[in-house]
C-alpha cells in the first residue's frame, strides 16, 4: 500500500534520473548547524522519510533510500519506518560503513545536497580522497511549498544578568581576531550571536535564539544579518541588515582572510571565501563561560599537600601560612592532582574553567581542610566555606 513518504521518494527520484543526479543527501539541520531546528528546516526529511527522530540524515539514490542514525533512535526507527520503502542503517554499529563510504564504495556521483546545510566539516568528509562531483542543490521545493523562515520577536536581556557588556564583548573578540592574524569572522552559530548581541527570541522552539549571521572585523566593522525590523535596541557601531542580504556582503569581503569555525559554518558561506580562511572555534565559545570574578582557596596543613608536584623540592613552613600557589584551574590540576577536587567540581559547575583563580594556602596551625568559594561582580559577593577533618588514612582528601 503507497504512503505519503514513498509517494515523495518516488516524485524525488524521478525527478534526479531526469537531472542525471546519482544520490541526494537531507540532513535535519539549518544554515547555523543548530542541535534542533525550526520545523522549516526539518519538514524535507521528515516529508521523505516516517522517522520522526531529531538526528538522522536520509540518503537517496534514483532506487533507494536509506536513513543514518545512531544506537539512540534504532529501535525508534525500525517501529517508524514499518512499511515503507527506506531501509534503516544503524550508524556506528560493527562493520556498517559510513554515509561517505557508501557513497565513494558505490560511486554514487553526481552528489546533490543544500551546501547551506551541510557544515564545512562534514563537506569535507564528503569530498575527502576518491569522491566524484558534489552539486549545490535542493530539492525542497519540490515536495514541499514554499515556507517563511521563523522568525519571532527578539527581546533584550537585562544588562544586571550579564557580566558583559555588548561593546565589552565585542571589543574580545576583535582582541582574539587580531592575536590569530585574521581580518575578521563571520560568526553563522546562533546561541554565539544571541550571547555576544544580549538578544534572545524564538526561532527555535525552546532554544532562545533568532536566525542571523554576524561580521565583525578587526577594525570594528561590525554587521548583523537578522530580521530588520524586529531589533529591540540600537547596538554601538553595528549595522543592520536584513537576514537575506547576507550573500550580497560575503562577495564584497571574498579577498579578506577571515576565521571560520569549521563545525558551525556551513559550506555555502565558506565557497564565497578566494583568499583563504582560519579553521578555529569562534572567539565569543570561551567568552561564553566569563560569569564574573571568581576565587577558590584550598588552605589545608602542610601534611596534606606533601607529595604535591607543584612543591617538589619545596619545603613547606612548619610555623607561618603561605599561599603556594595562585594561578587557574588547569595550572592547578597538574600542580595539585590530589588536592583541588573541590576547586576543579566547582569550576565546572559555573563554567568557569578558563577564568576562575584557584590558590592554594598552607597553614600549619589548621585542623581541617577548608575549601572557600567567592563569587564576585558588580551586582554581589558571595562566599560559600566547606570545611572537613582530614582523613587519617589520606591526609590529603577529607573524610
Amino acid at each position: 500500500m503507497n504512503n505519503i513518504y514513498d509517494d515523495n521518494l518516488a516524485k524525488l527520484q524521478a525527478q534526479m534520473k531526469k537531472d542525471g543526479i546519482k544520490a541526494y543527501v537531507v540532513p535535519v539541520t539549518d544554515p547555523h548547524q543548530s542541535e534542533y531546528v525550526a520545523p522549516r528546516y526539518s519538514l524535507e526529511r521528515m516529508s521523505l522519510c516516517s522517522f520522526k527522530g531529531s538526528d538522522g540524515t536520509l540518503l537517496v539514490t534514483q532506487d533507494h533510500a536509506y536513513i543514518y542514525t545512531d544506537g539512540r533512535y534504532w529501535i525508534e526507527a525500525m517501529d517508524e519506518l514499518k512499511g515503507t520503502n527506506t531501509e534503516l542503517v544503524r550508524m556506528g554499529d560493527f562493520n556498517v560503513p559510513s554515509i561517505f563510504e557508501f557513497i565513494k564504495t558505490n560511486h554514487l556521483y553526481p552528489l546533490a545536497m543544500d551546501f547551506a546545510n551541510v557544515s564545512y566539516t562534514d563537506f569535507k568528509l564528503y569530498k575527502g580522497v576518491g569522491a566524484g562531483e558534489i552539486i549545490d542543490k535542493s530539492y525542497r521545493d519540490l515536495i514541499l511549498p514554499k515556507e517563511e523562515l521563523p522568525f519571532s520577536k527578539i527581546w533584550k536581556v537585562e544588562q544586571k544578568l550579564l557580566s558583559t557588556t555588548y561593546e565589552q564583548r565585542i571589543d574580545a573578540v576583535i582582541a582574539s581576531l587580531k592575536k590569530q592574524g585574521v581580518e575578521g569572522t563571520l560568526i553563522s552559530s546562533l546561541d554565539d550571536i544571541a550571547y555576544l548581541t544580549g538578544w534572545r527570541a524564538d526561532d527555535i522552539e525552546c532554544t532562545p535564539v533568532f536566525l542571523g549571521y554576524m561580521y565583525i572585523g578587526v577594525d570594528g566593522d561590525v554587521k548583523l544579518f537578522i530580521h530588520a525590523q524586529n531589533t529591540p535596541e540600537v547596538l554601538s557601531n553595528t549595522e543592520i541588515y536584513d537576514y537575506d542580504e547576507v550573500w550580497g556582503f560575503l562577495k564584497t569581503i571574498e579577498d579578506k582572510y577571515v576565521l571560520l569555525d569549521p563545525r558551525r559554518t556551513n559550506e555555502k558561506v565558506v565557497s564565497y571565501f578566494k583568499k583563504g580562511f582560519l579553521l578555529a572555534s569562534n572567539p565569543s565559545q570561551l567568552q561564553k563561560s566569563i560569569k564574573g570574578d571568581i576565587e577558590i582557596q584550598n588552605t589545608k596543613a602542610p601534611k596534606s599537600l606533601t607529595g604535591a608536584p607543584y612543591l617538589k623540592d619545596k619545603v613547606l613552613s612548619e610555623t607561618e601560612a603561605e599561599i603556594l600557589f595562585e594561578g587557574d584551574v588547569a595550572a592547578a590540576i597538574n600542580g595539585f592532582p590530589k588536592n583541588v577536587n573541590v576547586a576543579v567540581a566547582s569550576a565546572l559547575a559555573s563554567e568557569s574553567m578558563n577564568t576562575a583563580t584557584v590558590r592554594v594556602k598552607n597553614d600549619p596551625e589548621t585542623t581541617r581542610n577548608t575549601h572557600c568559594i567567592r563569587l564576585t561582580n558588580d551586582l554581589m559577593q558571595a562566599q560559600l566555606t566547606i570545611s572537613s577533618r582530614p582523613d587519617p588514612a589520606n591526609p590529603k582528601s577529607s573524610t
